[in-house]
């Protein structure tokens, strides 16, 4: 009997520890909150407790960005090559069309960063987490927390990391001397209807995306 049971134990041992699988899904949301760090305008600062929602299908997305100073929303349709900025802020709205030229410049920076990864001790939820560094021209470190355990079909929603194998956690993005900090507070993989990419027929005025980078070069908001 006890030969047995040593037996029935060494084969216990043998045994393979199961893995957690990563799993692939093209249908998300993903809910951030937005933390403000700024040197030079207490009206920016006046953003935190923003919020970001991400919704996400196998080629179309979309992120909503509300805070007290109002709203900007960007859909890009990777399929299509097309998308559309709105923005909804003191009264006026805005709708700025993209190419995917456009939605290629918009997103460089993030696409173009090369990131070392190493593991971490830190979860959301049931999910590890691991962390990815990259130094930028300067000297500046940009720091991103991911979880390997859910990945994305989709590389091309806004402020993604197409690079790194997973779902951003937490990660800032830097403009200026205004830091924006992007902190993941739940993850929803329920279908997302396609209605919610359609883009409004009125109540907008429509630019281009050249036309509005003009503007802005010419301190006209």
């Amino acid at each position: 009997m006890i030969k047995w049971l040593n037996l029935l134990l060494i084969v216990l041992l043998a045994a393979p520890t199961p893995v957690l699988a990563q799993r692939q899904v093209n249908d998300a949301t993903l809910h951030y909150t937005i933390e403000v760090q700024s040197s030079g305008s207490s009206k920016l600062t006046a953003m935190n407790g923003a919020t970001m929602k991400v919704f996400i299908k196998a080629t179309q997305s979309k992120s909503v960005m509300e805070s007290s100073l109002g709203s900007e929303t960007n859909v890009y349709d990777a399929k299509a090559g097309k998308g559309f900025i709105l923005k909804s802020y003191s009264g006026q709205q805005l709708m700025i069309t993209m190419t995917k030229a456009n939605w290629q410049q918009k997103n460089k920076t993030h696409a173009s960063l090369k990131f070392t990864t190493e593991d971490t001790d830190e979860k959301f939820g049931n999910y590890k987490l691991k962390k990815a560094t990259s130094v930028l021209p300067g000297g500046r470190t940009y720091t991103v927390y991911y979880t390997p355990d859910l990945i994305l079909n989709n590389k091309e929603y806004n402020n993604a990391f197409p690079q790194l194998p997973g779902v951003p956690v937490r990660y800032s993005v830097v403009s200026g001397d205004i830091v924006f900090t992007y902190t993941l507070g739940k993850i929803e993989t329920d279908p997302v209807p396609s209605a919610a990419f359609i883009a409004p027929t009125s109540g907008y005025r429509t630019m281009t995306y050249e036309e509005n980078m003009q503007m802005r070069k010419d301190g006209i908001r």
